[in-house]
């Protein structure tokens, strides 16, 4: 599975993902210094995933604007990005989708869990890539979770999926996201290939955590317990 390092907060860190061999980065366009680290990102090589930000803005009780996001993704032309879904909203999903695609651009569709399966067939028919979102609350375990992965897989098992907030690997999943990296430095927790490993108050600086969890997602993979949305 490919793993998004998401959510970059300096141009260091995306320094740090560089040296350590991080090659997929995720940035989410309600970032308010998205296009800063777009550019910087692109500048030392990364393949970047442009995330509309919408789970966030949503938590936050803010709005993105369709159109200055359409205009903003036909200036920088990014390689992939997700459209702006809209929580609890299909039907405004699917007219952002629609509205993005008339300005020629190919944004990556998203499915949220708790739709109907026929809408996600209907996605399947015309798309190779979707992104499955609504995975990552706290109503739903991390095992609930990966069976909802497993079924969508098994049911379409030539499509690829991207897991919106799934760090931890699941068979047949093309790609996830992770803010593990991150979490990790801050609240004092080392990825290791068991798990991770309370290290709070330790001699390890969050500077050197973030090294250590970079470099053990890309060995290990996320653990459970860092399961986060962006």
């Amino acid at each position: 599975m490919i793993t998004y390092f998401a959510t970059p907060r300096s141009r260091n860190e995306i320094d740090i993902l560089a040296e350590e061999g991080a090659a997929h980065l995720l940035i989410p366009y309600s970032d308010s210094s998205f296009e800063l680290f777009y550019k910087y990102a692109l500048s030392k090589g990364l393949k970047i995933l442009v995330d509309s930000g919408a789970y966030t803005a949503f938590t936050q009780g803010k709005k993105i604007d369709i159109v200055e996001f359409g205009a903003k993704m036909l200036e920088l032309s990014p390689k992939k990005f997700i459209n702006l879904d809209v929580i609890g909203d299909a039907v405004e999903t699917t007219q952002n989708q629609k509205y993005l695609e008339s300005l020629g651009l190919n944004p990556i569709p998203v499915w949220h869990h708790g739709s109907a399966y026929e809408s996600l067939n209907e996605l399947v028919k015309k798309y190779d890539l979707i992104a499955i979102g609504g995975l990552v609350t706290t109503g739903i375990s991390s095992k609930k979770r990966n069976e909802i992965l497993k079924t969508i897989i098994q049911m379409f098992p030539l499509t690829k999926f991207h897991g919106l907030g799934v760090g931890t690997a699941v068979d047949g999943l093309y790609s996830g996201d992770s803010t593990a990296w991150i979490a990790g430095a801050r609240y004092g927790r080392l990825i290791t290939k068991k798990g991770s490993v309370n290290l709070s108050g330790s001699y390890f600086t969050k500077h050197e955590l973030l090294r250590h969890n970079i470099r053990g997602i890309l060995r290990y993979g996320q653990p459970d317990e860092f399961q986060t949305g962006t």
